[in-house]
């Protein structure tokens, strides 16, 4: 009887030590995900303003990443100077440091 219940214990100490390092690995994960995308946004915020010029404010609307292709699609809103705003998409490499479509 005293057997049976340290092996069950000890299962369930298992399980739940299981389940914590789980749900901790994911929070991390998506973690490093939001942190890649702001590290993305920042450089592609960068080939903007080196592309366009009387950049006021860009304001991320969303965002979407192609794992295949490593590219990125960033929808944004960028205001000008002059107060004028434009909403659009385009893609961006963070390898080649490249805006694309």
């Amino acid at each position: 009887m005293n057997k049976k219940l340290l092996i069950g214990i000890t299962v369930m100490l298992s399980l739940v030590i299981i389940v914590i390092g789980g749900k901790l690995y994911m929070d991390k994960r998506e973690e490093r995900k939001a942190q890649e995308l702001l590290a993305v946004e920042k450089q592609s915020v960068r080939v903007l303003k080196n592309t366009f010029a009387d950049i006021a404010e860009i304001k991320f609307e969303g965002s979407a990443k192609n794992d295949m292709t490593g590219s990125y699609r960033l929808f944004v809103t960028m205001k000008n100077l002059k107060g004028q705003s434009v909403y659009f998409s385009y893609g961006f490499w963070k390898e080649s440091n490249k805006l694309g479509d």
